[in-house]
Order: structure tokens, then C-alpha cells, then sequence
């Protein structure tokens, strides 16, 4: 035991050194990373001190803060490259006194395609995730070594992701609650709730108030969009007996089979033209009471649709953005905001040269595994076993470790971004789940952890 100790400085060394070389190895071949058509083209416009609902507005005027320095996408990238590979450093860390093996285990998990494919891509899911796992890690990190600095920058990761995405309110009950309960020096509970209220509060209070500043008009996100959907969903679903029943025919053949291919319909001039006159909310109370089974059938179908991944899953890796980009294949709206400015659209892809060695072949090693394995169910559902697991055991066994808190935490936190968007999403895009995926494969080696500790105590 004493000469593990002593060979403990030589370890976290040598893990601070393998993160390192992670990201310079990340930052060669994927600088200056891809980005998404919606970020492109809030790239655009931040430059004009415009905001769009495509992101939160912190985020996007971060950007614009950092636009004299580069009219592109690397300084968000190598923000994010540094965020990741801090966290699974820091998660390394935590569990490196008690188990070296375990600890190690991270890098493997870092590595996986489910949690590094979209390491690259320039988006606000992608920031909220690597914020969320900026603030679990840099907390493992206090559990371990009581720093009060970490619990600092820990708070500081808490409120950046709260403000990275607009829709965080539900996620952030429980990480203020995490942090409430490490901040926690007494032992009462009337004192933890009256530290997670307050802190809870401030924090939605903040959110709100951000918000506002940025966006004059607030964006009823539920009445354009996932109303609408629900509501053609449940007409296709009943034979087009709803909302899509005066429509010509091949106008409805045309939407089924939009609907039934990924639902991504709802942008297009034609339907908002078509179903302006109905008072969308009001419409669609009186569908679901109408034919609440209809509504539940759409919702299961949608969710699955998200869980169980389809090409919106290869839209996400590099080998798409980079090929589709370089093929000429940028927006015109792109072209011509990026031809006003007079920017490169070179920005919006990576040199050929990179592209056609390293990381062409990692792009295609990606595609080849989520062609084979799609689905993000299986991470899903493993996420609401570890939850209800370490539930059990902290609640029946009254076994509640640092490891079990952590993970406990994560699941939570990870479970509580799925909720909304079994009730919200209308289109099966793979990144909407990102963050809570990589939380639950991340409290993996936590998970681990206990149950050696388990054993060994039985022995």
C-alpha cells in the first residue's frame, strides 16, 4: 500500500501526460473541426450582433467576442478539445489513489466512438456536453482530494452549461442538488435543501434573465415545432383523418413519406403556409383528448426513432461534413452570407490533405460502427439500470461512497436530459442525446469501482 502511494505522483503524471498527447493528437488531425449547417450559419450572423434560436445566446456571443481573433471555427474547437480531455483526465484522477487500472479505464471509455465522435463538430450539444462532464469530473476531484478551488471551478462549469443551452432548466436540478450536498458541511437536511433552493433559483433566475437579454421575443419552441409535428404525426397515423385531411393528395403522400423517412418537414414555407390559420396549441389539446392513444403512438415512435439511430447518426462524423462540404455541397444561404463578408467557405471544411490520410480512415472506421451499432437504446437503458441500482444501494444498503454519489449524480442528471425530449423531439438526430450518453458511459468505471469495493468487503 505504501509503495503505491509513493508511486502515485509518478502516475498522475503519467495520466496528465497521456491527456495531453490525446489532445495534441486531436487537435493535428481534426483542427480547426466541422460545423454544423445550423452553426455556420449562426457564424454568420453573431457577426452583425444577430441572435438565433439555433443556440443559446451566451454562446453565441461568446462567439462574437472572439470573432476579431478568427472568423472560424477554431477557437470554439480547440475549447472543446480542451474541455474534454480535461474531464476525462479529472475523472482519471479522482479514482487514481484507490484503483490505477480503474482509473486508467477512462481514456478506454473516452475513446469510444459513442463518446468521442462528435469531439469535432462545432455545436451547442456538443459544448453542453463537454461542460457537464467538465463539471462531474472537476467534482470527482474534490470528493478525492478536498480542494476547495475545484468546488469553485466546478460551480463555474455548472453555470456555463446552464447558460450553453436554453432548455438546461431540468438538467440543473441535479447538478445544483450534486453540488449542494458536497458544499454541504452540516449535516442537517433542512440546511442542504435551503443551499439547492437558493443555489436552484439563482441559477434559473440567471438562465431566464440571459435569455431575455439576448432574445426580445421569447421562442415558443413547443408551438412551432413540436405541436405541429405531433399534430401531422397523429393525422398520417390515423389515414390523414386530422389536421392533414384537407390537403390534396399528393400533398399528403409527400408528408407521410417525409414523416416516415425522419420527420425533418418542419422548416419548410409549405407547411407553416399551409397550417397558419389553425391555432396550433389549441388544436392540439383537442387531438390528444380526442385519440390519447394516437398521441402516445406518435411519441413512442418518435423516441424510438431517436434512441434507435438511423443516418442522422452518420451525419454527425467527419467523414460526412468534410465530403459533403468539399463536393460543393454548402447551403446557398451559406455561400452567400460567407461571399458578403468575405470569408473563405474553405472555413466550413478541412484541408484535402489531412482529410485523404488519418482522418478519412477514422471517419470511415466510425461509419462502419454506427452502422453496425446504431442505437443509443442500449446506453439509454443502461443508464436507467445504473440509476435504479445505485438507488438501491443507497437507500436499502446505506451504502453511499464517493463513487456512489458521483455516478448517482451522473445517471440522475443523464436521465433528466432524456425526459423532455421523450415529450419534445421531432427529429432523430443523435446529438440531442449526446450529452446524456456520454454521463452514463462515463460513470462506468465509477460503477466499477463499487462493485471491487463491494467485493473486497465480503472477502
Amino acid at each position: 500500500m505504501l509503495r503505491n502511494m509513493n508511486n502515485l505522483p509518478r502516475f498522475k503524471i503519467s495520466l496528465t501526460a497521456l491527456s495531453a498527447a490525446l489532445l495534441f493528437c486531436t487537435i493535428y488531425f481534426f483542427a480547426p473541426g466541422v460545423l454544423t449547417y445550423d452553426s455556420a450559419s449562426v457564424l454568420t450572423y453573431i457577426s452583425d450582433l444577430k441572435f438565433k434560436r439555433l443556440h443559446a445566446p451566451a454562446f453565441q456571443y461568446f462567439w462574437y467576442m472572439i470573432l476579431p481573433f478568427s472568423k472560424s471555427q477554431l477557437i470554439p474547437f480547440f475549447i472543446n478539445s480542451v474541455l474534454y480531455w480535461y474531464s476525462i483526465l479529472c475523472f482519471s484522477l479522482s479514482l487514481a489513489p484507490k484503483n490505477k487500472i480503474i482509473a486508467t479505464s477512462f481514456f478506454i471509455i473516452g475513446l469510444l466512438p459513442n463518446m468521442i465522435f462528435m469531439n469535432h463538430v462545432i455545436n451547442f450539444d456538443v459544448i453542453t456536453n463537454h461542460l457537464l462532464l467538465a463539471f462531474f469530473s472537476t467534482m470527482a476531484c474534490h470528493i478525492t482530494y478536498q480542494k476547495k478551488f475545484l468546488l469553485t471551478f466546478s460551480l463555474v462549469f455548472a453555470t456555463l452549461f446552464m447558460l450553453a443551452r436554453y432548455n438546461s432548466l431540468i438538467s440543473l436540478v441535479p447538478v445544483t442538488l450534486f453540488w449542494s450536498y458536497e458544499n454541504n458541511s452540516s449535516e442537517k437536511t433542512t440546511t442542504l435543501f435551503k443551499k439547492f433552493v437558493i443555489l436552484l433559483i439563482v441559477m434559473t433566475a440567471l438562465h431566464i434573465s440571459v435569455t431575455k437579454l439576448f432574445f426580445n421575443k421569447p421562442q415558443n419552441y413547443f408551438k412551432n415545432i413540436t405541436a405541429r409535428y405531433d399534430l401531422v404525426g397523429m393525422s398520417i397515423d390515423g389515414n390523414h383523418s386530422g389536421i392533414t385531411k384537407d390537403l390534396p393528395k399528393d400533398l399528403q403522400e409527400e408528408l407521410s413519406r417525409i414523416y416516415n423517412e425522419n420527420g425533418w418537414f418542419l422548416g419548410q414555407p409549405m407547411l407553416h403556409k399551409t397550417f397558419k390559420s389553425y391555432d396550433v396549441v389549441d388544436e392540439w389539446k383537442k387531438s390528444i383528448i380526442k385519440s390519447p392513444i394516437t398521441y402516445l403512438k406518435v411519441r413512442v415512435k418518435t423516441s424510438y426513432k431517436m434512441f434507435s439511430g438511423n443516418t442522422f447518426v452518420l451525419q454527425q462524423c467527419p467523414l460526412f461534413y468534410w465530403h459533403h462540404f468539399s463536393a460543393g455541397n454548402i447551403p446557398n444561404f451559406l455561400k452567400e452570407k460567407f461571399a458578403e463578408k468575405q470569408w473563405s467557405t474553405s472555413n466550413l471544411t478541412k484541408n484535402k490533405k489531412s482529410f485523404n490520410g488519418f482522418t478519412k480512415t477514422y471517419g470511415e472506421i466510425l461509419i462502419s460502427y454506427f452502422k453496425r451499432f446504431p442505437s443509443s437504446l442500449w446506453i439509454a437503458c443502461l443508464g436507467m439500470v445504473e440509476f435504479i441500482a445505485l438507488l438501491y444501494l443507497a437507500i436499502i444498503k446505506k451504502y453511499f461512497s464517493q463513487s456512489t454519489r458521483i455516478a448517482l449524480f451522473m445517471t440522475a442528471t443523464a436521465l433528466a436530459w432524456y425526459a423532455p425530449l421523450i415529450v419534445l423531439v421531432q427529429i432523430p438526430m443523435v446529438r440531442y442525446v449526446y450529452p446524456a450518453n456520454s454521463l452514463v458511459l462515463a460513470s462506468l468505471p465509477f460503477m466499477l469501482r463499487i462493485l471491487t469495493s463491494i467485493r473486497s468487503s465480503k472477502v
